[in-house]
């Protein structure tokens, strides 16, 4: 396997860091809300997450 491309690992790893940080905001707020604010922006960053890894030849 080659090594990924910078730019493709720069981007995983922020698209990683946001999905941290909705899972940690997401645990301090008590029900659902916080989740119906990011949902729409989680499950985006979860498909670049995964285009990137495709992008980098990992499965």
């Amino acid at each position: 396997m080659s090594e990924p491309n910078e730019e493709y690992l720069k981007l995983y790893q922020e698209v990683d860091s946001f999905l941290q940080y909705a899972d940690e905001e997401a645990a301090k707020v008590p029900g659902s809300k916080w989740a119906t604010v990011i949902h729409s922006d989680y499950l985006n960053a979860m498909r670049l997450k995964l285009d990137l890894l495709q992008k980098m030849g990992i499965k």
